[in-house]
């Protein structure tokens, strides 16, 4: 009867576990590209099902290019899902193979990274500065510098839970800020998630 009962808790404890693991703070009415039409475009084209117990976006937005991209992983009955649409030349949006084995391990992966609970890059901007020791900065109050980098690439994350529950955040560039900035972790992460996604759908590892 006592090890029934050790069984029994260790497996509530699992439970409990697993389901914080997908737990998130809501923000309902952030969207990560300010463009609904584009969504609903490629949730109407691609069937994609909205009433997932976990979906995780990660769009890719060059901002000199027409090349993004958006990456879908989708949790249901236990079961991962993943799909790549890529915008082609002629600017449509185009479904490509992706290899769904290993989706629990990059899942494991991608939640120690702090997929969920991740901040925007604009919630950090005030420690994205470099401080130095020199006397005229001081007295002419221009103690640090900050990096700023034009045009290069967008990432926007998206986290939807049973279609009620939703959060968004985004990162501009955030590995040539990292070089800048190596002490933030939160570059790192965002940094770490997409890294582990491309190398995932085979995508060549070269992140903004």
């Amino acid at each position: 009867m006592k090890r029934i009962l050790t069984i029994l808790i260790i497996i509530m404890l699992f439970a409990i576990k697993s389901s914080a693991q997908i737990n998130f703070r809501n923000e309902s009415g952030s969207h990560p590209i300010n463009d609904e039409k584009l969504e609903k475009e490629i949730n109407k084209n691609f069937k994609i099902p909205q009433n997932n117990e976990l979906e995780f976006r990660l769009y890719t937005l060059p901002t000199l290019t027409n090349s993004s991209s958006l990456f879908v992983m989708r949790l249901n009955n236990k079961i991962w899902e993943a799909h790549l649409f890529r915008k082609n030349h002629n600017s449509s949006w185009v479904a490509e193979d992706v290899d769904n084995n290993g989706l629990d391990n990059l899942w494991s992966k991608l939640d120690k990274n702090q997929v969920l609970t991740l901040p925007d890059q604009e919630d950090i901007k005030d420690k994205m500065k470099i401080f130095k020791a020199d006397t005229t900065a001081v007295l002419e109050d221009w103690g640090h510098m900050q990096t700023q980098v034009m045009d290069g690439v967008i990432y926007h994350f998206e986290l939807t839970q049973y279609n009620y529950r939703r959060r968004a955040y985004s990162y501009h560039c955030p590995y040539t800020y990292l070089q800048k900035y190596p002490n933030i972790e939160e570059l790192y992460r965002a940094y770490s998630i997409i890294i582990l996604v491309y190398k995932h759908l085979g995508i060549p590892l070269s992140v903004c």
